[in-house]
């Protein structure tokens, strides 16, 4: 993948949505002792392990974002477009989820 491949891809996902991704497909949490790291790791199909930022900041989080979803996609057999792909459609349908039960909540109030 070319750098304007790369940068596309990582402008595409933040960490808390490969964080929610890599949760909802039961990718153990180890807490990493550098505070603004976190590990995830998965025995199958292979084991894995993505090292993921917490901050923006960090001088090399979009390489640490693209090794992850690089990881992810090898570990699922897939390409780093379908990955994404589906990261940005779970996470607009958890936008549209949290919109609906905020509404619900509201007419229940009333």
């Amino acid at each position: 993948m070319t750098n304007n491949k790369q940068q596309t891809a990582v402008e595409q996902v933040s960490y808390a949505t490969i964080q929610r991704y890599l949760q909802n497909r039961n990718w153990q949490k180890i807490q990493s002792k550098r505070e603004h790291l976190v590990i995830y790791y998965k025995d199958s199909p292979n084991p894995t392990e993505i090292l993921l930022p917490l901050d923006r900041n960090f001088i090399d989080y979009n390489e640490l974002i693209f090794n992850a979803l690089q990881k992810i996609s090898k570990n699922e057999n897939r390409n780093i477009e379908q990955v994404i792909n589906e990261m940005t459609n779970n996470k607009q349908q958890t936008a549209v989820d949290s919109i609906i039960e905020f509404c619900q909540k509201q007419m229940d109030n009333d």
